[in-house]
């Protein structure tokens, strides 16, 4: 497998965050690092500067990762269009994506980052909460439908499930009908062990939402 890349990135080997960062990588997660992919073997964060990702890369060696500039065995930091990097990591092109893959693994598939599901639901096509169900459904999920009835909140909390896969989604209401407006489907960024099937399961719903007549 591969994990895309863009911008500034750190790179790290998920066997050295599992046995030396605090917590492993469940504990890397914890802080909240909402560009945080990866993959069997890799763990990448990304930053739209190099400071920030060199601090990120000083903390992991402070905690006992070997960081090295982008000579570390077990951290690396690259830029999207860079083509050099320590001899562990190949660097190059997946799924028309700038990635990068433990050197001497399979590539495989891509982990890339969460699409945007903040869609649109036209009045004509989405009259009630039921034909949104409906198109979700197409992406094979099970949706239990939760109905918060709060000021200012969504009109209804839906949870989304598809074998290990987990995502929730906010339907908004149009004023006081009640009627489907939009949508915003997200994952929890603290199921990084499913993040590969939480993603494809956001970008399956979005399709088939988008197949059905949402807007983005």
């Amino acid at each position: 497998m591969a994990v895309a890349i863009e911008f500034v990135n750190v790179i790290i080997r998920k066997s050295a965050v599992q046995g030396k960062y605090p917590g492993g990588l469940d504990g890397l997660a914890r802080r909240g690092l909402s560009n945080y992919l990866e993959d069997d073997h890799l763990v990448r964060v990304g930053f739209m500067s190099s400071a920030e990702a060199i601090g990120l890369a000083e903390l992991l060696e402070a905690a006992g990762l070997d960081y090295a500039g982008n000579g570390g065995s077990e951290v690396a930091v690259i830029t999207g269009a860079d083509e050099t990097a320590p001899s562990w990591l190949s660097v190059g092109e997946r799924f028309g994506r700038r990635a990068c893959w433990l050197s001497g693994a399979p590539e495989g598939e891509l982990a890339d980052f969460d699409p945007d599901v903040l869609l649109r639901l036209p009045r004509g096509v989405f009259p009630s909460l039921g034909e949104v169900l409906r198109a979700m459904r197409q992406s094979g999920a099970d949706v239990e439908e939760i109905r918060r009835d709060v000021e200012g909140q969504p009109a209804f909390i839906l949870d989304c499930r598809r074998e290990s896969a987990r995502v929730e989604v906010e339907v908004f209401s149009d004023g006081d009908a009640k009627r489907p407006a939009g949508l915003l489907a997200r994952r929890d960024l603290a199921r990084r062990a499913s993040v590969a099937a939480d993603v494809a399961l956001l970008r399956d719903l979005k399709a088939a939402l988008v197949a059905a007549g949402a807007e983005t």
